[in-house]
């Protein structure tokens, strides 16, 4: 992939959006949440190796564990890489991987929580996310949103290849008919080496394309027939996600994989707010949820706790708007109180939190057209 420094802004933003709200959702979008996401690990899953260099590079070598297909055969890596095996966890925070770790390495870690997955296919998408075995608990998952152009250039890349498998194939049928007895195939073989090296030496073929259609025995390429295989289907897939850009737009991929997950794709929608509308979405559903509960002060601050994060959030958001009270935001945003009533009116000159609450009684408007409706008590 050519754009490495855009990918990796992107997963950085994943990565600092969990720092305000348990539930942060991208453009890569996170599935289910749990507290203390800043002290928790992550496994991300990339598809290109510079990418991964340049993530662990802005992460933090102390922090990170990079594994690719050129790396594991370093042996320091190699040790790393079998510890994990045996351990089933990493001793890092983060755990960057391409795709030689969807097979063969499990992950046993309650501390895992974040997951994030670019992957094409389904095949790829289900083994990486079944690196992480299941522990009871809630995990983040990120999905990445590609784009038409991400399938167009993997297209490309498919058929530039299958284009080079057809000259062998070609070459060896036309062999066996000129030499029909006299036909030696080793021979034509090594013609093929001779001319693949000068291909590659004159940078008219990557050795990435040779190295992914055939294997080496004896210094010789043979071509792999399950590789080119896998190829004709890869193409098939590129083609078909491509016509559904074309008849869904930009949201096409992410809907194919959300239904890999079974996940109803209104999640989408959620996945694009920005972070004072979702944070927004939140309070106003724990406010929902709480809005018959009878509850003394000291629970309704115990209650509070769950939501204090994005309160304060959006609280602190409004210096940059008309309006913004010093006084006021810090008193939201301190832990040891419940919200006033003019808390709540304060807020709702930025953001729409339609909640009234005083020492007696809470109420909730339903929209400017509709009386109030007492729901609850709230005593002392």
């Amino acid at each position: 992939m050519n754009n490495t420094h855009g990918l990796h802004n992107k997963i950085e933003n994943i990565l600092e959006s969990t720092e305000h709200t348990e539930t942060a959702k991208s453009t890569s979008t996170p599935i289910n949440a749990s507290e203390g996401i800043d002290r928790d690990k992550w496994l991300l899953f990339v598809d290109d190796k510079n990418l991964g260099k340049e993530l662990a590079k802005q992460l933090g070598k102390e922090k990170v564990v990079f594994i690719s297909a050129e790396n594991k055969r370093d042996r320091d890596q190699s040790d790393t890489v079998s510890e994990i095996v045996v351990n089933e966890k990493s001793n890092k925070q983060y755990l960057i991987a391409t795709s030689v770790l969807d097979n063969g390495i499990n992950l046993k870690d309650c501390q895992l929580r974040n997951i994030i997955l670019m992957a094409d296919t389904e095949m790829e998408f289900i083994q990486m996310l079944g690196r992480k075995r299941k522990d009871g608990e809630k995990v983040n998952l990120y999905i990445y949103q590609h784009n038409k152009k991400h399938f167009q250039e993997r297209l490309r890349s498919a058929e530039k290849r299958l284009n080079i498998a057809s000259k062998y194939v070609i070459y060896m049928k036309n062999c066996k008919e000129k030499y029909y007895q006299n036909f030696e195939e080793d021979r034509a073989i090594k013609h093929l080496q001779i001319y693949f090296m000068r291909q590659i030496a004159d940078e008219k073929i990557a050795v990435e394309d040779v190295r992914s259609l055939f294997n080496v025995y004896g210094g010789v390429f043979y071509l792999n027939l399950l590789a080119v295989h896998n190829l004709k289907n890869l193409k098939k897939f590129y083609n078909m996600v491509i016509d559904e850009f074309d008849k869904i737009g930009e949201d096409a991929f992410v809907k194919i994989q959300l239904g890999w997950l079974g996940i109803d794709e209104e999640i989408i929608k959620e996945s694009k707010l920005t972070q004072e509308e979702r944070c927004c979405k939140q309070v106003n559903d724990w406010m929902e949820e709480i809005s018959n509960d009878e509850m003394s002060r000291d629970e309704f601050i115990q209650k509070l706790k769950s939501i204090n994060k994005q309160i304060s959030f959006l609280a602190k958001a409004t210096k940059a708007k008309e309006g913004f009270d010093e006084k006021t935001v810090n008193n939201i945003t301190k832990s040891d109180r419940p919200l006033t009533d003019e808390h709540i009116e304060y807020l709702n000159k930025f953001y729409e939190i339609p909640y009234i609450i005083n020492k007696k009684i809470v109420h909730i408007q339903l929209s400017k057209s509709r009386k109030l409706e007492i729901v609850g008590l709230l005593h002392d």
